[in-house]
């Protein structure tokens, strides 16, 4: 009997792209859209939904075999959905969820099969880290950075700005033998002629890594945002942690006229990179992996795609996973000439020049 892959919010920027990815590979899909009218076409129905509609939710998860939430913001609606995805024993997958929804679900981890943090950042960075750490014999340090040059969708600033309130990271810090230690250094990049200024940013998600492979440093580096944009970030999260805030529409409007004047109209893109040292046979070596494509939902909607894929493909236990416990970046490299990303793996041996693999 054939699988059919539920994709909630199918019209927006993410949840299209994932569609586009999967009728290639000639799944049947069934999709949400909200407000604007889109037809059916080949391997792919569309329907009508409103997910706080929970009725009609539950009629639409139940027709489906796996769920990939790409509706808006995950700390809003994730647990609601994952929880009527149980009640059906039908996957759940969401390309952010991280801390907050492991969390929330807690007391029905072992009654289905919940992946997290699939998505670009966390999400695709996570299967980068999972490469780089497993290049090596013995994997000694973990560095990385993004940088992005387009404008968020409105759900991904609402989205960013709840994750950070339930502990996305830690601002400002960065891990050393062991411990979580305070790092206000930065370091700048040039990426596309342009410079950023970065500073670090430990996310739970290269903490996480870091333990897993008992690394002895890792950083992450996250590009800072304009003082308009960082001023009216923070007076949001204050005004949440106080719970004297009701509406954040007007907000997150005056945010994105910030991203669309500093963006401008050249082209967009988004850019990961990852480096690491380790050993191999008891020499030093060193290896750099990046990805970039003109959009970072193309990048979310591949690793939603292909953690789809793997869950429909195998077998796995019931819990809560994150995307790289899923799938390796080498099923996504093999079909790259597909895909709408650019990548490139750099290696060499201490006193040695760079050997590159691009494609």
């Amino acid at each position: 009997m054939e699988k059919i892959i539920g994709i909630l919010g199918g019209s927006g920027q993410i949840g299209k792209r994932c569609i586009d990815i999967l009728k290639q590979k000639n799944y049947s899909i069934l999709a949400t859209y909200n407000q604007n009218y889109v037809p059916d076409d080949k391997n792919c129905r569309y329907m009508k939904l409103e997910v706080s509609d929970i009725d009609a939710l539950r009629e639409f998860i139940k027709k489906c075999d796996i769920i990939l939430n790409c509706a808006g913001a995950s700390f809003i609606n994730g647990e609601n959905i994952a929880r009527i995805a149980s009640d059906f024993g039908v996957p759940y997958i969401d390309p952010s969820g991280e801390s907050f929804l492991e969390d929330r679900l807690e007391d029905i981890k072992n009654k289905n099969l919940f992946i997290l943090s699939a998505g670009y950042f966390p999400g695709l960075t996570g299967l980068m880290l999972k490469y780089v750490a497993e290049h090596f014999e013995v994997p000694l340090m973990i560095e990385g950075f993004n940088i992005s040059n387009e404008v968020p969708s409105y759900s991904a600033i609402e989205d960013f700005i709840l994750t950070n309130l339930s502990g996305f990271g830690k601002s400002l810090s960065s891990y050393i033998d062991g411990e979580v230690i305070n790092n206000n250094c930065y370091k700048t990049e040039e990426y596309k002629n342009k410079k950023y200024k970065m500073y670090n940013y430990l996310t739970n998600e290269i903490l996480r890594v870091a333990k897993k492979y008992n690394l002895k440093q890792a950083n992450w580096y996250n590009c800072s945002f304009s003082s308009e944009i960082l001023i009216k970030m923070q007076m949001i999260v204050q005004k949440m942690q106080q719970n004297i805030y009701i509406d954040n529409k007007k907000d997150i409007d005056e945010i994105l006229n910030y991203f669309k004047k500093e963006v401008g109209i050249g082209k967009t893109y988004s850019y990961l990179n990852i480096c690491g040292r380790g050993r191999i046979n008891g020499r030093t070596s060193l290896v750099e992996i990046s990805i970039d494509s003109s959009s970072s939902s193309e990048m979310s909607a591949i690793v939603l795609g292909y953690t789809a894929m793997s869950i429909l493909e195998n077998t796995f236990k019931n819990g809560i996973y994150y995307a790289m416990d899923i799938i390796k970046i080498d099923r996504i490299i093999q079909d790259i000439d597909s895909l709408n990303i650019n990548y490139s793996i750099n290696e060499k041996f201490e006193g040695e020049n760079y050997y590159e693999s691009e494609l």
